[in-house]
């Protein structure tokens, strides 16, 4: 056998690899995207989480502009919202346990944070806002500006387009992430 005759051989037998591995690409790219699909979750619970995340949002801007009055009647709304939710979980309901467990360890920060002032309640608040978060990435409740600052490693979801990281204000210091 000669070089050219070679060359063709191994030219076609490097096409057909090529495109088995362009064919195992894209279907493990699916396989890879279809496990980070959000869960789903019922009509009437999917309207009382979008309220929870709204006040959260109102939460941040009331805590970002520490707003001390405001944020300790909303915790308190925020804490009996949390509860009644937690009642018309389907208990054995795809991610049920999961999101009990997000609200259980929100509204806890919640609580705790309505005793505090100034910097203190911040760094209560920060792991609300991050169930916060985790809620909004986990379950298929809409679309929200979710925000990371890698400084603090501070996570939370505002209304605004400008960085107003609620936990260090003063720094500026946050990235939307989604």
């Amino acid at each position: 056998m000669n070089f050219e005759c070679r060359y063709e051989i191994l030219n076609r037998v490097m096409k057909k690899l090529l495109l088995i591995f362009i064919l195992i690409y894209f279907s493990m790219g699916s396989v890879f995207a279809a496990s980070f699909r959000k869960v789903s979750v019922q009509p009437v619970l999917k309207k009382r989480i979008k309220q929870i995340l709204e006040m959260a949002k109102d939460l941040h801007e009331f805590t970002y502009t520490s707003n001390k009055i405001k944020t300790r009647l909303l915790l308190e709304k925020l804490e009996l919202q949390i509860n009644e939710t937690k009642k018309i979980i389907v208990k054995d309901g795809p991610g049920a346990d999961y999101l009990l467990k997000l609200f259980d360890e929100m509204n806890g920060s919640f609580i705790k944070a309505k005793d505090l002032e100034k910097q203190e309640q911040k760094d209560v608040l920060k792991l609300g806002f991050e169930k916060v978060v985790r809620i909004t990435q986990g379950f298929d409740v809409g679309n929200y500006r979710t925000f990371y600052c890698q400084t603090y490693k501070d996570l939370w979801i505002q209304r605004s387009w400008v960085v107003q990281n609620p936990v260090h204000p003063k720094s500026r210091c946050g990235v939307l992430v989604n």
